[in-house]
Formats: C-alpha cells, structure tokens, sequence
C-alpha cells in the first residue's frame, strides 16, 4: 500500500492540505494569522484561491512554536525502504519547515531564531526518520492486541499536539531508528520476507555524554526497541488453517543505560570520570524501571557486558547489587566481562548464547497468522520474556550479543514456521548468515551514529566473526570521530533533541540561552596556535629551527608532547569544561 500523498496550497492568508486520494473530502486549513486549524469540507474545491502555490507532499509531521510564531513541518520527499505486509516503508529524505507569519526579527532574536531553525533541521536530517500505514510504533504482539500508537517511540508527538483531535487523521507519525527489509528470501523451497525494526525511545533521549543512566520516572538513555519479524505467505505454521492465511513471527530484545543515577561529564578527557550522583534515589528509580519493563514485557533477562575493572565495575557491582535487593522474580541478572571472555573468539560468544539459551527457550517469541479476509493479526503463541542487554554506551558490545541472541532465535521461527529444520543458527546456510550479520552490523552503525556521533566498533566481529586488522583500524577512526563529536558537537545536538522532542519550549519572554555562547572549536584551535607559536619561539631561540625532515619531525614531536603535558597537568581541569560543547536548552540533562 502505497502512502496518501497530499497537496498543499499556500496563500498569504492560509495553509490548505487535501488528500490527493479523496473526491471532495476533507481539507485541512490553518489560518497562518491566528494559528487555527480546522477540517473543512472541500466542497470539490480547496478554496484556497487562484493564487496560491501549490505542491505535493508525502505528510505533516506538525507544527513548532519558535520566536517569531509557529512553523508547519511538511515532508517534501521519500525514499521507499520496502514492504511490510504490502505497506510501503518510507524512509524521510527531504523536509519544508514554514512559517504561519512571515516576520524579520533583529539582533539576538534573528540569531536566535536561526539557531532553532538549525536544530530542527539537524533532526529532520538525521536520514532515519522512518514512517508508513504499517504502525511502526508497535510490535506485532502489541499490533495484535489492537494496542494505540506507542508514544515512547511517537517522534513527532510534540510537533502533533496542536493538532488535538486532527492529529490521527492528518499527521504521520514517525519513528527514529533504523530499519531492513528482505523480502521473498528462499531457503529450502520456501520464501520468506525478514524485517528488522529498532525503535528510539522519545523518553530520556539525547547523546552519549550528555544523557546517561536513569530518570526519577524510570526512563533510561539510549533505550532501543529492536524487533525481529519473520513473515511466510507460503509456509502454513502450526495453527494456521489454510496457506491463504499469512504466517508471521516477531522476535524483540531491548537495550538501555544501566538504571542508576550516573554521568560523565565531558572534560575533552578521552574517558571522561564516571560518577554515582544520587546513590540514595537508585532504588525507587530502578525499581520503577524494571516494573514499567515487567509491564511491558514481561520477563526481564538482564544481560550486563561492561568491564569487571576500571571505572565501569564499580558501576557493575552497585547494579548487581542493586538487582538482587530488588528480588523481583520477573527480573534475573548475568554478567559477561565481555572483552575478557571473548576478547576475538566468535566460539566464546556462542558459549554466552549457549549458557542463556534456557530462558530464550522460556520467553519464547510471538507467532500469529493474519487473515486473508480481515488483515487482522491473530495470536498463536505470545513472547513472555525479553532480554535487556547493556554494556556503558548500550552501542558496539550489546549489539554484537543482541546480533547473536537474534540469529539464534532465527532459526526456531523458521523451523515454526515450517521453512527449515533448522536446529541451531549454525544450519542458516552461509547466505543467509553473510546477510544477518551485515544487517546487524548496519543497525550497530545506525545505533551509534545516533547516540555516539560515529559508527559502531566491533562491527567487524559482527559482520565476519572475527577481529581483523582491518576492524581495529576502522574502530581507531571511529573513536576519534566519537572523541570529537562528543567534546565539540554533542551539545547542539542533544539541544536539537530537547527542541524537537518538546523538552524545551521556546517562549519570547524568556531570557536569550545562546547569548554569549562559546564556541569550543574557535577555543581549541585559538590554545593550539598559542602553543605553536610557542614552541617555534623555544625552538628558534636553542637554534633548531632548520630546514630537513629531521628537525620538521622534531617540531612536530616538540609540538604535540608540550601541548599534551601543558593540557594534561594545567589545562584540563581549568578549562576542559569551557572548551567543550555544553547543551544550553534543558541544563545538565544527566541530573
């Protein structure tokens, strides 16, 4: 099914929205005066008037107030990712954000006004905006049970609201994440579609240094919703009644921060310090955690890969703790030193798979069939259980082991679904297991891009089973690219989050928060010219500033060892926390 395509017409006066599908149906108008959206009935015609200028669009995400008034945000073009039963999946390429008054405004406000406008694109432009008739928000489990747009993952729910009851009917809800699509994939005779669906929860979203841990309400960072769908048209799976009926399977995990109060506070340190910051509010916090997941999810396995040294096992030991003084029975724990255990061993990764497999068995997944005639979902089997994996950034090493829980739970949903006799995700074939694994890999890409700034590491482990020189290379570039981002970019991102997410609303009464903002990258490059300048002077002055590639090489090493040991044991701790880029809307968002 293809998406309704829309026009729009614009006039001084007015917006005016119609279905391109509908005969004399609805308009939607909003007075760009007084802001007041209205459903009217065409009458055949939009009534727009003989001036208006007119283009198609593909949806309306809604409308944002900024300094000088509201703006409508439109999508303007799509890209199609493929098929979910016959629902067309788009992916958002391009975005209009227009405005209801055409007003200048000066000085700080114009600024101002500039810097929102850029936050709002820097999301719309994140190229994983996804959207279709398919409701992408929900599982198929949750699909089954007839259940509303799932608002954790609803990324457009703030730019909806002013449309109060319209919004069902007018407005696209989106979901960020990422998502794959391989359809009438052959094995054995039989075809199937495979879907991969990750949803980003709107709650505590934000970047990797600036949104760590938990909130009072529960809510962790960097919360992913990953499903697994298995869909055969050709297979009947026990409890369908005929080969007409579709059969379909879905498999979820999740990943999250690790539910304590905790942070790192960005220093242009490599590894910024971890500290507990409200010890006395973890339980009540984690407990509300576990108790919103038991709700949603039943069953909780949890799944802890950070490291058993350093400052992450410190953080270990109170969750461990933490857990088993909850003594929820829905709630069990395991711990993996990942980088220890496996360190480049895909078998040892299969010997952590092996040691859990009993409670993959017990949570099971969902399997349903949908009717020729109604398309409605009906259940056979429900999943019971997810596994909640983790390392301290929920990025490389969860999605390495949630690679793995996902391909071996592959082959029992083809096995149920009657396409292999499949015992382990070892009989998937050399094919199918080469596309798994990259799949996974590019959702690990996409997962970090979004939180970290960079592509995931390890996705050489993932995409061939092993550590090559390559992939550490590759992670080495990434890292740098994380280091950067994360000192010098992440606060106008996690800015950008707030904004478009509802977090911080933008009022003309308030105080400017950009007024005199830093810019760090003008501050770096300002101290390196300063210790260049220095260094040249040293060196010219002791008579070593010569022409060949020995004394060239010498500067250089002169350079870089003065301004290491200059910003190591002086710097840093003055200025580190002024060089980086601190987001400005919603304060420290980690408190």
């Amino acid at each position: 099914m293809e998406t309704q395509k829309k026009r729009l017409y614009t006039t001084l006066q007015k917006y005016v929205i119609e279905a391109l599908d509908q005969n004399g149906g609805d308009v939607l108008t909003i007075d760009r005066t007084t802001g007041l959206i209205e459903e009217k009935p065409s009458g055949g015609q939009t009534a727009a008037g003989p001036s208006s200028q007119v283009e198609e669009i593909y949806g309306i995400l809604g409308s944002v107030q900024l300094l000088s008034g509201s703006y409508l945000v439109v999508i303007t073009e799509v890209e199609s990712v493929g098929q979910i039963l016959d629902n067309t999946v788009y992916v958002i390429r391009k975005t209009k954000i227009l405005p209801f008054v055409d007003a200048t405004l000066e000085g700080q406000e114009g600024k101002d006004e500039a810097t929102y406008l850029a936050m709002m694109e820097k999301v719309l432009q994140t190229g994983y905006l996804y959207f279709s008739q398919y409701d992408l928000t929900n599982s198929v489990q949750r699909q089954a049970s007839s259940a509303p747009v799932d608002q954790r993952f609803y990324w457009n729910q703030h730019l909806a609201a002013p449309f109060a009851r319209l919004r069902e009917k007018w407005i696209t809800p989106i979901i960020m994440g990422f998502i794959e699509i391989k359809r009438n994939i052959v094995l054995n005779g039989s075809s199937f579609d495979y879907v991969i669906i990750s949803r980003r929860s709107v709650l505590r979203a934000g970047t990797r240094y600036h949104r760590r841990g938990i909130d009072a309400a529960g809510n962790v960072a960097n919360n992913v919703e990953t499903e697994q769908i298995v869909i055969s048209k050709n297979a009947p799976s026990e409890g369908s009644s005929s080969g007409s009926d579709i059969a379909i399977s879905s498999y979820l995990q999740t990943r999250g921060s690790i539910p304590l109060f905790w942070e790192q506070s960005i220093d242009t340190s490599y590894a910024p310090k971890l500290a507990l910051t409200q010890p006395t509010a973890d339980f009540n916090a984690c407990k509300r955690h576990f108790e919103l997941q038991t709700q949603l999810y039943g069953s909780q396995m949890v799944v802890n890969l950070i490291n058993h040294h350093g400052s992450e096992s410190r953080l270990g030991t109170l969750y461990r703790k933490l857990v088993g003084d909850l003594n929820m029975p829905t709630v069990n724990y395991s711990e993996f030193d990942f980088h220890k255990e496996v360190g480049g061993s895909w078998e040892k990764l299969s010997a952590i798979y092996t040691k859990l497999g009993s409670r993959l068995d017990e949570f099971g997944f969902f399997s349903g069939k949908i009717d020729a005639k109604t398309n409605e979902i009906k259940t056979i089997s429900q999943q019971k259980g997810v596994f909640r994996t983790n390392c301290i950034d929920n990025l490389d090493r969860t999605n390495v082991m949630q690679s793995i829980f996902a391909r071996g739970i592959l082959a029992l949903q083809l096995r149920y679904l009657n396409i292999a006799s499949i015992n382990s995700e070892k009989d998937l074939g050399d094919s199918l297991s080469s596309m798994l694994r990259n799949i996974w890999a590019d959702n690990a890409d996409v997962m970090s891009n979004q939180y970290a700034g960079s592509g995931a590491l390890k996705t050489d482990f993932t995409r061939i089973g092993k550590r090559t020189i390559a992939g550490i290379i590759n992670d080495g570039v990434n890292s740098v690219q994380r280091y950067y981002f994360n000192n010098f970019r992440d606060g106008f991102r996690q800015d950008a989050y707030d904004l478009f997410l509802g977090n911080y609303r933008v009022a003309k009464d308030k105080a400017s928060p950009f007024a005199g903002r830093h810019k760090p990258i003008a501050s770096v490059v300002l101290v390196v010219l300063l210790v260049v300048l220095v260094v040249r002077s040293v060196l010219s002055y002791v008579g070593l500033e010569r022409s060949g590639w020995g004394f060239g090489l010498l500067s250089v090493v002169a350079y870089v060892g003065v301004l290491g040991l200059a910003w190591r044991f002086f710097g840093k701790k003055k200025y580190g926390r002024k060089l980086v880029d601190l987001p400005l809307l919603s304060g420290n968002t980690n408190k």
